[in-house]
């Protein structure tokens, strides 16, 4: 307590417990931040008066989305929304509840596709080391408790007492303790030793944003919660309209990859990478498997309503295209008292609704589930297969000739420069002196 005091801006223990009533229910955690770092222009970093529902960031105006600040990264309520990938909990900000997504169902024509390798071990194997090493310690200590039960059990052999035989019995007591914790620490590191081989499978889930088509890219997940978000692969690294507007997520283990202790990004990331090649590869036979190119790019995002030709502006609120949004996407709800996501079916009177905070399952129209028994709903995504492109023997000769030319351009530009070890290696007439002081040789380019 004399460190909480210390430390936190409370100053006597009453008020400490005080804070504890503030949290609704018989269980919860209770989020209190002060101390805030000021900004150049005197305001604090963090921003709680000016939305008092929310804590957005500081310093003057609010980026918006004109700035490529993305909502989540300027507002902590945005935030918090998409901080775990099938929210399990309430969370309250500045008192108001936050209305937290269930991501899968704002994506139009969602698809998952299953991904399987045996590159990411660098977790698994810092863990079977380690469970080897604790199996090594726990079976030393196992023959140490043993080898003293025997010992003790020789010395008392033919001695008479009832303390010693206690004292016996205790040491054989500890000794079969500890042989069992050995045997048991021996087979989880066998156990993990053996699943080092195994491959491991990740479920990726792409759709398209049809609510907001300029915020896509990637939702990196770790024991579901978010580390990364908007990150961009395959093609959208490149520009152009293919795969824009896809979002995707994925739900990494621990196992596979590790978060650093910030949560914002990943340990290796070597292993990281690998993973959003692998990603961008599976949004490119996404986007194939939509057919969204071949039925027409600009026809699509017309159809709901995006008529602007700026790809940043936001697609119109006319009637009819908030119906047609509103219809391809599916409404999910959090039931306040159970936690668990019921699915409404479509009515225009839910459009743009607000409903309320402490929605429970007892106001769900469906007669299957309105009630907190009744088991929960999941989103019905269709399953994706990556498809290798097997490409004919022309095709690959094509692709070896035009690798070909392009390292034979590349070793032609390099031809062009030459070493120079005094001043009559120059030719002044046609050529141009780099000078490298700190070099004995220079490198110069014909003109």
């Amino acid at each position: 307590m004399d460190l909480i005091l210390k430390y936190s801006p409370f100053k006597t223990e009453e008020e400490v417990f005080e804070q504890f009533s503030k949290i609704k229910g018989r269980s919860g955690t209770l989020v209190i931040i002060y101390n805030l770092k000021l900004l150049d222009n005197g305001d604090p970093e963090l921003d709680i008066s000016t939305d008092t529902t929310d804590i957005v960031m500081g310093g003057g105006d609010t980026p918006t989305d004109d700035d490529g600040v993305y909502p989540e990264r300027r507002s902590f309520r945005a935030y918090a929304a998409v901080l775990y990938v099938e929210p399990k909990m309430k969370i309250y900000l500045q008192n108001k509840k936050v209305r937290t997504k269930h991501l899968a169902s704002c994506l139009h024509k969602p698809r998952k596709y299953k991904y399987t390798s045996t590159r990411f071990k660098t977790r698994s194997e810092l863990e079977t080391a380690k469970a080897v090493n604790e199996a090594k310690l726990c079976e030393e200590r196992a023959r140490e408790a043993e080898s003293t039960a025997r010992d003790l059990e020789k010395k008392i052999a033919h001695v008479d007492g009832k303390e010693k035989m206690a004292m016996l019995r205790k040491a054989q007591h500890e000794a079969a303790d500890r042989r069992k914790e050995a045997n048991q620490k021996k087979e989880i590191a066998t156990r993990k030793q053996k699943s080092l081989k195994e491959p491991k499978t990740l479920s990726f889930v792409y759709g398209m944003n049809i609510e907001n088509r300029k915020h896509d890219g990637l939702f990196i997940y770790n024991c579901s919660r978010l580390i990364k978000m908007y990150e961009k692969v395959g093609p959208q690294l490149e520009g152009g309209v293919n795969c824009s507007g896809v979002l995707g997520y994925v739900d990494v283990p621990y196992l596979v990859l590790e978060p650093t202790h910030n949560k914002q990004n990943f340990e290796d990331r070597k292993e990281y990478r690998l993973l959003l090649k692998a990603m961008g590869e599976h949004m490119v036979q996404y986007w194939r498997d939509t057919a969204i190119a071949s039925q027409g790019v600009t026809k699509y995002w017309e159809d709901f309503g995006y008529i602007s030709s700026n790809w940043k502006d936001m697609p119109s609120n006319d009637s009819k295209y908030l119906r047609k949004r509103a219809m391809q996407l599916q409404t999910m709800l959090q039931c306040d008292s159970c936690l668990k996501w019921r699915l409404l079916q479509f009515s225009s009177s839910n459009i743009n609704k607000e409903f309320d905070e402490d929605w429970t399952c007892t106001q769900n129209p469906d007669p299957t589930h309105n009630r907190c028994a009744s088991a929960e709903q999941k989103v019905n995504i269709p399953i994706g297969v990556l498809k290798k492109d097997n490409k004919t023997a022309e095709e690959k000769k094509k692709k070896l000739n035009e690798d070909i030319r392009k390292k034979q351009e590349k070793l032609n530009s390099m031809q062009k420069f030459r070493s120079v070890t005094s001043r009559h290696d120059l030719d002044s007439d046609d050529t141009t002196v780099v000078v490298a002081p700190s070099y004995q040789e220079s490198r110069i380019r014909k003109v």
